[in-house]
Parts: structure tokens; C-alpha cells; sequence
């Protein structure tokens, strides 16, 4: 039996709210890792808000020609769950269907259009539907601009006349002039977002890290697969990722939140031939290397707390635990675990931890390209395990340089001991030392708590 064809849409994308091009490239991107197959983006529109009671941002406005493999109202849930994601919840009625808002969104996707493809001048049999959730094509199209005008410049000319009526393009130019829509530039770049191996690794060969590349949909810890494979035989330089951690988990035993779509949440297997005193200072290239990514992807500037966290005006962004398998890390292994939180709306974090974390797209003002963070993450930590090869010191001149620990007051729980005074340096090793007033005191180990 033959397949059934699949559908052509249309869906019409807006944002109003923080990095508003962002939010359009991640529409795109997890659409198409939801099984959409993005064909065509129109040009971006730069559109007045309407219908709204107060002065609002301008909107960004564009239309995605997808293929979708199931019915429209699949792809329908599929494009609110996105909007979802990324912060957007719309508002129900006493029907339960959901109603427009007039305050800014982060994302807004609209299905305007679908078709079964076909030949002919027609493009295609436009599909009609006059459900309470479901109504194609759009109720309201052929009254905006900011949907009407990019959907033009991606439908032949026939096809248009078709659908859409022989008067649509001249309707179009005079609602464009009418509700303040103006050309805003091309659509903005992306990539399917989704870990794959191709997707992880750099174009440039790395030297400690990517030697492998595992990628999950979910797993309970990806340190407890790393390990697991690092038993097993992987090769240094293995790297685990999932989408999805149901147990991740940081230092001291403490859980580590890590839903679909939202983070980055990656294992890399080691097996260094350094000294002891080397191998404490994973952690701190660690946490380096998720700044420098940070900075890259997000222009976001990240401090680093001493020994593993990496915080964002004093919120968590991200959290690095690293396990020696043995006591010859060269033969059993060394884990570096890392955990970023990428793109959580604030609203999304557990209720406990929701006042002491962050994500990018909490600061930057819109999502990043998760892939391409992974990749800059990789890279970066690749250069820093290089300098731990060759030149540990640089390590732990880039820590200091990105510290927020160095230089205050700190109150350290050390075993059952707890260590107060002035923080001021930390040694070869990355032990930090700290000024109790009655002495220095270096420690390896422990966790600040004021």
C-alpha cells in the first residue's frame, strides 16, 4: 500500500520579545528535530503590533513551507509545544480553546495554511477545516499583513491566485502599508536542534576530545553511561550526550534538572597520565571552558565559584562533576560530567532551585543554537585540556580571570569542618587558599556556603 503524501504548510512565525531573530531560528530548528522538514523561510518582516491596548515592541514576522508527515492537527500540538518551550503559554477560554493575548511574546506560530501536493497550476488541494481548535485556512490571514505578505513571497504566482484569491498580493501591499509592515531582512540562520554525532564535533580535528560520540534521547545520568563505556573499553576522549537526564546529578549527592530540548547535559571519558596535582584542575578547565562557550554563543559573561560552578550575577548556569574511576586514572578513566542550562525560560525550573539558577536564555533574551553551544563547549574544552598537556599554569590563569570567589569573604564546608575567611588565590594545583586570620589554609575539596 502506498504511503500517504505527505502534507505541505505553511506556518506563520512571530516574536515580539527579547532576541526576536533567535526565537525565529529556534522555531525553525525545533521544528524540523520535531519531524517537520523545513523546505523554505520567506524573508523577515519587521511588523507593527495590532489590535493591542498598550505600546508594545515591534514584531519580527516570517513564514516557514514545511513537510509534514501526519495530520495537521499533530503539527498544530507539535508548533504550541514549541511556543510552550520557549515561555509562551496562551491563554484558554471558558471553551478550553486557546485565545489570543495582547501582551509581548517570546514566540507565536500560527498554522495558516495546508495542502496535499499535487500537480498543476493549483499547487496542490488546499485542505479546509472549521473545527473549535483547528481552522484552515487561517481565520485571519487574508487580514494581516505580517502572515499574508511572506506567505506571498513563497507561493508561485498560480498557486496564489488559487488559494489565496487573484486580488492577494495588491490586498497584501495596501494592509502592509496600512498596519506598519516593512521589509526587515533574510531569514536568520539554523540548524536542526538535536544532538547527533556530526552535529557535535567542530570542523577543526580535535585532539583529546570526540574520538567517539554517543547521543541519547534519555538516560538517567550521563556520567553513570560514560562510566559504563569507560569499563567497557572507550577510547579518551569519548563523549556521552543526552537530551533528557531523569537522575543527573551534581556535587554532594544533589540533583541536577535537565528536561528535553532545554539543555545540555555531556560526558566526556579521559584518560590523563598527569600527576595528581594536574588532575584537580579538571574542574576548573571545565568550568572555563563552559564560560568561554557561554561568551561565544550568548555574549553572556560568566564568574566562576570555586571549584565547579558557573554562575551568572550569582545564579547557576552550569555545574561540572568530574570522577576518577581508579587509582590509575591513564588505565580506569577519568569522567568530566557537565551540565548547562541553555534554553529554560525561568518559569520551567524546579520551584526549589528556580531563585538560585539561570539559563542563556534567561540572559542573553532568547534561545542559542543548542548543537552549535555543544560544539564551541567541545572545542574549547579540548583547547584547555591541551594547556593541562602542556601548560597547566594557563588553566589556572584563566580561572582567576573569571573568578568570583577570589578576593571575598567565604564560608567553606570542608568534611565536617567548616573554614571561614578571605579567599585569595589558588595554587598549581587549584586548591584554594584561604586567609583564616590565624594562618593561610589550602584546600582541595569543599563547598562555599556564604
Amino acid at each position: 500500500m502506498a504511503a500517504e503524501p505527505a502534507l505541505l504548510a505553511y506556518l506563520g512565525l512571530g516574536s515580539n520579545l527579547g532576541r526576536r531573530e533567535a526565537y525565529l531560528a529556534a522555531a525553525a530548528a525545533r521544528l524540523a528535530a520535531a519531524g517537520a522538514r523545513v523546505l523554505r523561510a520567506s524573508p523577515v518582516y519587521e511588523t507593527r503590533p495590532q489590535d493591542v491596548p498598550a505600546p508594545q515592541p515591534d514584531f519580527l514576522n516570517a513564514v516557514l513551507e514545511v513537510e509534514w508527515p501526519g495530520a495537521p492537527e499533530e503539527l498544530l500540538q507539535r508548533a504550541l509545544a514549541v511556543e510552550e518551550l520557549y515561555g509562551r503559554v496562551r491563554p484558554a477560554g471558558a471553551d478550553g480553546a486557546a485565545r489570543p493575548e495582547p501582551a509581548p511574546r517570546t514566540l507565536d506560530i500560527d498554522l495558516l495554511l495546508c495542502a496535499v501536493p499535487g500537480d498543476g497550476a493549483a499547487g496542490g488541494q488546499l485542505l479546509r477545516r472549521e473545527e473549535p481548535a483547528l481552522t484552515l485556512p487561517h481565520p485571519r490571514l487574508g487580514a494581516r499583513a505580517f502572515a499574508l505578505q511572506p506567505l506571498l513571497d513563497l507561493l508561485p504566482a498560480e498557486t496564489a491566485a488559487a488559494w489565496l484569491g487573484a486580488g492577494a498580493a495588491a490586498r497584501a501591499a495596501q494592509l502592509a502599508a496600512e498596519q506598519g509592515v516593512r521589509p526587515w531582512g533574510p531569514f536568520p540562520q539554523w540548524e536542526p536542534d538535536v544532538y547527533t554525532p556530526e552535529s557535535l564535533l567542530p570542523p577543526q580535528r580535535l585532539r583529546h576530545v570526540g574520538t567517539a560520540v554517543r547521543c541519547l534521547e534519555t538516560t538517567a545520568s550521563t556520567n553513570d553511561v560514560a562510566r559504563e563505556w569507560a569499563a567497557a573499553g572507550a577510547p579518551a576522549g569519548a563523549v556521552v550526550v543526552a537530551e533528557e537526564q531523569t537522575r543527573g546529578r551534581g556535587r554532594r549527592g544533589r540533583g541536577w534538572h535537565t528536561p528535553p530540548g532545554a539543555a545540555l547535559a555531556l560526558s566526556v571519558v579521559l584518560r590523563p597520565a598527569w600527576p595528581p596535582e594536574r588532575l584537580t584542575l579538571l574542574p576548573l578547565a571545565a568550568g572555563v571552558a563552559v564560560a568561554r562557550a557561554a561568551a561565544r554563543a550568548a555574549a553572556v559573561r560568566c564568574g566562576l565559584k570555586w571549584p565547579n560552578d558557573v554562575l551568572v550575577q550569582g545564579r547557576k548556569l552550569a555545574g561540572v562533576l568530574v570522577e576518577v574511576l581508579g587509582p590509575d586514572p591513564a588505565a580506569a578513566g577519568v569522567i568530566v560530567g557537565i551540565g548547562v542550562n541553555l534554553n529554560l525560560p525561568r518559569h520551567r525550573f524546579p520551584p526549589d532551585v528556580r531563585a538560585r539558577a539561570t539559563s542563556l536564555l534567561h540572559e542573553s533574551g532568547g534561545p542559542v543554537a543548542r548543537p552549535a553551544f555543544a560544539r564551541s563547549l567541545l572545542a574549547e574544552l579540548d583547547a584547555l585540556l591541551d594547556d593541562l598537556d602542556r601548560r597547566p599554569e594557563a588553566v589556572a590563569g584563566a580561572w582567576r580571570a573569571l573568578s568570583v570567589t577570589l578576593g571575598r569573604e567565604v564560608e567553606i564546608v570542608h568534611g565536617a569542618e567548616t573554614v571561614r575567611g578571605r579567599a585569595v588565590d589558588i595554587d598549581a594545583a587549584g586548591a584554594l587558599i584561604v586567609d583564616t586570620g590565624a594562618g593561610g589554609r589550602r584546600l582541595l575539596a569543599g563547598e562555599i556556603t556564604g
